[in-house]
C-alpha cells in the first residue's frame, strides 16, 4: 500500500498557512500602524524608529498584538473611547493623557453628558 502524505508534510502545510495569515494581517494593518507611529512621533517628539520600538515594546509587555494596539492608539489620539478595553489599557501606557478618565478630577464624579 502506498502512503499518500506524511505527518511532516501536513505540519509543513499548517506552518505555511499560519505564515500566510500572519503576512496578510501585517499587510492589512500596515497603514494604521504607520498612523500610530505618527501619533507617537508628534505627541512625544521622538523619531519614527523610537516610536516603532515603543509601540512594539508596549505590545510585548502587555501581550496585545501591534495590529490590535495601533488602531486603538489612533482612536484615543482622536479623542474616541475605544471598545477594546484591553488594548486601550495598553495604549494608555503610550498616551497617558488621553486614557479614558485622564481628564477626571480625583475625588469628583465624572461629568454627565447633557
Amino acid at each position: 500500500m502506498r502512503r499518500i502524505g506524511s505527518v511532516d508534510h501536513v505540519l509543513d502545510g499548517a506552518a505555511h498557512r499560519a505564515e500566510i495569515e500572519n503576512l496578510t494581517l501585517a499587510l492589512e494593518s500596515r497603514g494604521v500602524v504607520g498612523q500610530a507611529v505618527g501619533v507617537l512621533v508628534a505627541t512625544h517628539r521622538m523619531t519614527p524608529e523610537a516610536a516603532w520600538q515603543a509601540l512594539r515594546r508596549t505590545s510585548q509587555e502587555t501581550n496585545v498584538k501591534v495590529a490590535r494596539l495601533a488602531p486603538v492608539l489612533v482612536e484615543m489620539a482622536a479623542g474616541a473611547t475605544p471598545a477594546d478595553e484591553e488594548a486601550a489599557r495598553a495604549a494608555a501606557r503610550l498616551l497617558p493623557d488621553r486614557a479614558p478618565g485622564a481628564d477626571a478630577v480625583p475625588g469628583q464624579a465624572p461629568a454627565r453628558p447633557e
